[in-house]
């Protein structure tokens, strides 16, 4: 059967690839044939892979589409009608500099965010990086390619990205910039992260396994055990408040943190672990089984008399799951079932809860923004 179909399919594919005159029929339905099939392989890629297929062989999808609709050649269907639209021309002429210039873009709005950047705001950076594009297309990049001094311009080029290389690399070198760190607090600020990295080997010793399931945030005891007075446990901003509460504690207090990122800082709830969520971010699947080490912690531990619940609502509310009653999906009934929970466990263990994070409507989702947190705590606190 195969070898029937290669003998039949042969003509057609060697009329398209040798642009063979004599053949326009074949060439024009074997090319539609490649172009469908490649714009196939492309949309596939675009809507069906996500960043952990790359690098791996899943990212021959759209190389192999973007092969296959070259092949096809101009007069393709879909090559004449889609791709030669002057919209789609024009857009190709400034997909490069397109390129280079979304990255810092995008990049910096997350970095300014903290998280991923709203809808409206990547719209807005897209737009802008189109329009640095057709700028640099037509006012930088025919300065730079055509004209007089060609060589002088390539030297000019490479000496920049030479210069660029060396300053990177001394950067990583030196974990950092050292001009900026030429601060009279800067060995403050080392021997803080110096002890951060000892408190984590301390809590690898009685949660081994934390620093492996977590994605970078790692739990950390300030003194032997027995001698810590204050736990912080929830989502990543726990974890942000360690440094600067470990340099203000006194002689006989010390801090344990337990920060797993999305976690919602209640027993029994496992948050921001939908299927997609965990797909896209693996260690999400980890967050409650973490937080469940970190409680076992503090209730086991008289001596930690203080409690703080720090978590960000936006991220660690979201697709919560009580596991205690999977089959319970109401939102503000899991919730409710959890502060329940965590109240009850950690009062009759003694101990003081406090929460640190402003949860005001406008932090809230649209949908939760009715859900009053404080008279969720006055409810617990009368049942």
């Amino acid at each position: 059967m195969f070898t029937g179909l290669a003998n039949k399919a042969g003509p057609y594919l060697s009329a398209v690839l040798q642009r063979d005159s004599t053949k326009t029929d074949s060439i024009r339905l074997c090319g539609n044939i490649l172009s469908v099939f490649g714009l196939v392989l492309i949309l596939t890629a675009v809507f069906g892979l996500d960043n952990k297929d790359f690098p791996g062989y899943k990212a021959l999808l759209p190389v192999m589409g973007a092969v296959l609709m070259i092949a096809a050649g101009k007069d393709a269907f879909i090559n004449r009608y889609l791709l030669s639209n002057r919209v789609m021309v024009w857009f190709g002429l400034i997909s490069y500099p397109l390129y280079i210039w979304h990255w810092p873009f995008l990049s910096f709005a997350w970095i300014v965010g903290g998280e991923m950047p709203q809808l409206k705001v990547r719209i807005g950076c897209v737009v802008l990086a189109v329009i640095m594009s057709a700028l640099t297309y037509y006012f930088v990049e025919p300065r730079l390619r055509w004209g007089r001094y060609g060589g002088y311009k390539a030297a000019g080029l490479l000496s920049i990205m030479v210069a660029v290389g060396i300053a990177g690399y001394s950067v990583e070198r030196h974990e950092g910039y050292t001009a900026r760190m030429d601060d009279p607090e800067q060995p403050v600020f080392d021997a803080i992260n110096k002890r951060m990295k000892e408190d984590n080997l301390r809590c690898l010793k009685i949660i081994p396994d934390w620093n492996r399931l977590s994605d970078g945030n790692n739990c950390r005891i300030q003194r032997e055990p027995g001698h810590n007075t204050i736990a912080l446990i929830g989502d990543s901003h726990s974890g942000h408040l360690y440094a600067g509460l470990i340099s203000q504690a006194k002689e006989n207090e010390g801090i344990a943190v337990f920060p797993a990122s999305g976690a919602i800082p209640l027993i029994g709830l496992h948050s921001a672990a939908s299927a997609n969520e965990v797909k896209r971010m693996p260690f999400r699947a980890n967050t409650e089984h973490l937080l469940s080490e970190g409680f076992n912690y503090i209730l086991t531990h008289s001596n930690i008399t203080k409690v703080v619940l720090s978590h960000y609502p936006l991220v660690s509310w979201h697709n919560v799951v009580d596991t205690h009653n999977p089959d319970n999906h109401d939102f503000n009934s899991i919730l409710h079932d959890g502060f329940v929970r965590t109240y009850d466990a950690l009062t009759k263990a003694g101990k003081e809860i406090f929460q640190p994070v402003r949860l005001n409507g406008g932090w809230l989702p649209r949908q939760r923004r009715a859900q009053n947190l404080w008279s969720i705590v006055g409810s617990v606190g009368r049942s």
